[in-house]
């Protein structure tokens, strides 16, 4: 899971988780009696093949069924927190089961039954295609930050260093051929093409390696493993060549798109996505002379129109998340996140940093000091150690649990088109690529704990925390790759400007965000700025 540094005014409190039969006379026709033998076989045939349909039926189901289990079984013994195992169980409970409601509606199923299943499917939550889409996305994302290869990722090996409950490799869940076609498709559908070649990639390789097997297998006599043949029969197989030359032609290679293109109509001649690029590709290569010759007065054109759009995001016509949020390096970013190069950080920075204990100047806190340890001075970064109790921290989890929705943004774009009455009510928000978690709302008095819980915040901090000053609890669960790019805690006094089309009546001057699980991997918050990373550890509390 990625966490990066997350948006929190005044101060925000932040808790990061038919049949018919004809009756005739025929026993007193010898000659029609003979007919029942050609019916009976006929007939024998006929059941024949209605059990091998019915047979065909229960191994599919059986086989859902075996691999439904064995996932609950691993689940139960390791848990879900491996971004391939919480993967594989969205695979399991969205086109898997897609596959097998389908195929179940093709047969002649008692009508209760079928429906039977139908209804518990509607009752149930169970993901969807946009859930796959996601978690195909944050393989990608998770792929991009810790340095992971499709190969890496399809053995369950996410870093080198081993894992607390994934010690052993056998233990660790992995991808099939099949799977991993999955996480390919999925990406390029999402226009993610770059992505998806890595594992289209690894399709290839794997079912050449099956080839290679079986071909030895083949000539030694022995028996071929059917499940792999239908992983990598030739529809699979065509597919990849055909999206990984889609890929070169988009970079501008469209000889070699058309070469790999003609070599997926080897496997598969019908492929109609292929048929389709192969005609672009065409189309491209006998329109290359004609764009050669209107480069000149296209680029002339283009030249006048981008001036011109430029001149409009200057006038504020456009919204650049970039000169919203400021602009940062990625490769720092993603070094920060890995926390692989101890030397990124200035050591100068941490001279005059310390850890102590701190009364708070109240009687309270003389009895029962806080752990606090500076990480840095410029913006003043600390971290408030064992501030909550296990026993508060699974509180929390629980309640917030109860009113978890997809986490918005405040989006700047929208913010200027928005009515007045909009603004004022912090209505207008949007769902960003940014941020992919899900947020639940817990007000100060909720309950004797949360009241507590902010009682004692305000004597760590220093800060007056009742409503008038500080936003409610804001808890943030994250998924598989779930993150939060790096951003900025308060808008900029560019942005709270009347003519970016909102006057902001406060602004955010502290973040509490409070830690109330432990992670495996990753889950760091980090300051791109100041080279600054820092892990979750349940119980803490991160403020700046």
């Amino acid at each position: 899971m990625i966490r990066e540094r997350r948006t929190l005014l005044g101060c925000l409190i932040v808790l990061i988780f038919s049949t018919q039969y004809c009756l005739a006379e025929i026993f007193s026709s010898i000659a029609q009696m003979e007919t029942m033998v050609t019916t009976e076989r006929q007939l024998a045939d006929k059941l024949d093949l209605y059990i091998a349909a019915q047979q065909e039926r229960v191994e599919f189901i059986n086989s859902y069924v075996s691999r439904l289990e064995v996932l609950a079984a691993d689940a139960a013994e390791h848990g879900i927190l491996h971004p391939a195992a919480a993967f594989l169980h969205t695979v399991a409970l969205s086109v898997e089961l897609d596959d097998l409601m389908n195929f179940l509606s093709s047969f002649q199923e008692p009508e209760q039954r079928l429906d039977d299943l139908v209804a518990f499917r509607e009752q149930q939550t169970l993901p969807d295609k946009t859930d796959l889409k996601g978690a195909a996305i944050a393989i990608a994302r998770l792929q991009d930050v810790y340095k992971i290869t499709a190969d890496q990722f399809a053995e369950g090996k996410l870093c080198d260093r081993p894992s607390n409950d994934l010690e052993s490799e056998a233990d660790r869940p992995s991808l099939t051929i099949s799977d991993s076609f999955t996480v390919a498709n999925q990406l390029f559908d999402a226009e993610q093409v770059n992505e998806s070649i890595d594992w289209f990639d690894l399709v290839l390789e794997r079912c050449a390696a099956i080839a290679e097997i079986e071909l030895d297998e083949e000539d030694q006599g022995q028996d071929l493993d059917e499940g792999q043949d239908l992983e990598c029969e030739a529809s699979v197989i065509a597919t990849s060549l055909t999206r990984i030359a889609y890929a070169n032609y988009l970079r501008g290679n469209t000889t070699g798109a058309i070469l790999q293109t003609a070599e997926a109509l080897a496997f598969d001649e019908t492929n109609q996505e292929a048929l389709m690029f192969l005609k672009i590709y065409f189309g491209h290569t006998a329109s290359e002379d004609e764009d050669v010759a209107a480069d000149s007065s296209a680029t002339e054109e283009g030249e006048a129109q981008n001036k011109q759009s430029s001149q409009e995001g200057k006038e504020g016509a456009a919204w650049d998340p970039k000169s919203f949020y400021g602009t940062y390096n990625r490769d720092i970013f993603r070094t920060l996140c890995r926390a692989d190069s101890p030397n990124i950080r200035d050591s100068k920075l941490d001279t005059n940093l310390r850890c102590r204990l701190s009364s708070s100047n109240d009687d309270f806190g003389k009895i029962s000091p806080i752990n606090v340890e500076e990480l840095d001075n410029f913006p003043e970064v600390k971290v408030f150690r064992n501030f909550l109790s296990a026993a508060e921290a699974d509180y929390l989890v629980a309640e917030g649990l109860k009113h978890l929705k997809r986490s918005t943004v405040v989006h700047p774009a929208s913010l200027a088109n928005s009515s007045k009455d909009e603004q004022e009510e912090f209505d207008l928000k949007a769902v960003l690529t940014s941020r992919t978690a899900k947020t639940a709302w817990l007000n100060h008095d909720h309950s004797d704990v949360t009241a507590a819980i902010i009682r004692r915040a305000q004597r760590a901090t220093g800060l007056d925390l009742n409503n008038d000053h500080a936003e409610p609890m804001q808890m943030g669960n994250y998924g598989i790759g779930g993150h939060y790019d790096p951003h900025f805690d308060f808008f900029s006094m560019e942005h709270s400007k009347p003519s970016f089309g909102y006057q902001w009546k406060d602004e955010r001057l502290a973040t509490f965000m409070i830690y109330l699980t432990d992670v495996e991997e990753g889950g760091a918050t980090v300051f791109v700025r100041r080279n600054l990373t820092v892990f979750p550890r349940k119980g803490d509390v991160l403020f700046w």
